[in-house]
């Protein structure tokens, strides 16, 4: 599944205003699912993307962003999160699979933000 993100903040990492990420459909295989509308702490990596410029499972510490005991430790960890970086390149659910120079970019990377979820897409890749 990939889920695309409006960026409001980030604590750690290059992202632009909208980015995408993907995670497994099934719990079994460390997935975890996203609510269009609700704002979520996510912490994603750069490994095992499936198209997409960013992934995560069950096992981060991703969650809503009202849960202010991890915010507080992502704030402790990386320092105060800033604003994404309208420069950097906004990455939408039609970017998905499309080779892009972002993804040589964000290759062993990871990062910790703050985001709606605008969209989500089911993939058949599971």
């Amino acid at each position: 599944m990939f889920y695309e993100f409006d960026v409001r903040e980030v604590f750690s990492g290059d992202v632009g205003t909208t980015t995408v990420v993907s995670s497994s459909t099934q719990s079994s295989a460390c997935g975890r699912g996203f609510e269009i509308g609700d704002e979520y702490l996510v912490f994603a990596s750069s490994y095992e993307t499936h198209g997409a410029p960013w992934s995560v499972e069950s096992c981060s510490a991703t969650t809503t962003s009202t849960n202010e005991r991890t915010r507080q430790a992502a704030v402790t960890v990386y320092g105060a999160p800033h604003a994404p970086d309208p420069q950097h390149d906004s990455v939408g659910i039609s970017d998905v699979g499309t080779p892009r120079w972002w993804m040589l970019a964000v290759t062993g990377g990871a990062i910790v933000l703050t985001a709606v979820v605008v969209r989500r897409l089911r993939s058949d890749k599971g």
